[in-house]
């Protein structure tokens, strides 16, 4: 295991997009995804084959780390590292300390459409827009 994938990233006052670039490098190693970071930052997560449960644990644990809320599919947003490590430092550098809860965007779950979906639905649903394209969404 990678160590440096469960160090926290530094200060907000430090985010940057180059280190929170490197952190998600780290957290991408050590689940075996590095040998894509190697062509580019700009590559999407949907060609490196990031899941759905990999997508959902890469923004819980980058939103841990940096201390900015991130919804679920924060990977489908930002569909590949550098525009993710763009916003986590943009959104970072405009946090002010008393609105940290409302800088996230709008949880999909919040969202009446997605209401009636279990979390295999929805983790289903976040792994066929990651996917690459042709993959169709089989509904339950």
């Amino acid at each position: 295991m990678n160590t440096f994938a469960m160090a926290p990233l530094p200060a907000l006052s430090a985010l940057t997009q180059t280190t929170v670039s490197e952190w998600i490098s780290y957290w991408l190693a050590e689940r075996d995804y590095d040998e894509y970071l190697s062509i580019c930052a700009d590559t999407p997560f949907s060609e490196m084959g990031l899941s759905s449960i990999d997508a959902v644990e890469l923004a819980t644990e980058l939103s841990h780390a940096s201390k900015v809320p991130l919804d679920a599919t924060i990977a489908w947003q930002y569909p590949t590292p550098a525009t993710l490590a763009g916003y986590i430092a943009d959104a970072a550098a405009s946090r002010q300390p008393d609105d940290a809860v409302h800088t996230a965007p709008p949880a999909v779950t919040d969202n009446p459409a997605f209401q009636h979906l279990d979390e295999q639905a929805m983790a289903d649903l976040l792994e066929s827009l990651l996917s690459p394209a042709g993959k169709a969404l089989q509904v339950r």
